[in-house]
């Protein structure tokens, strides 16, 4: 009897321009929703959040909801690789 095939984990690479500490890269379960990334990649990059700055992630130029899937975003299932653009936006209050 076969197993069924594990999906395979989605290796997220993260840019930051601002960072000094170079890019975030991570395994993934496909499962995972960006929320999670977006929270690593930040304790990656050192960033504190507050209330004058917003973090996002950018797919084809637009902003990728929080609540979405990494398997989702993969355009290809064969392709394990995702790169998601880390943005940050000045909140003026």
């Amino acid at each position: 009897m076969n197993k069924p095939d594990k999906p395979h984990d989605i290796t997220v690479h993260v840019p930051f321009a601002s960072s000094a500490h170079g890019p975030y890269k991570a395994d993934y379960p496909p499962e995972t929703v960006v929320s999670t990334v977006l929270s690593d990649a930040l304790t990656h990059f050192q960033i504190q959040p507050d209330s004058g700055s917003r973090y996002y992630f950018l797919v084809d130029g637009n902003e990728v909801p929080a609540d979405v899937t990494l398997a989702s975003l993969v355009k290809d299932a064969k392709d394990h690789n995702l790169k998601l653009p880390l943005r940050t936006e000045t909140i003026s209050g």
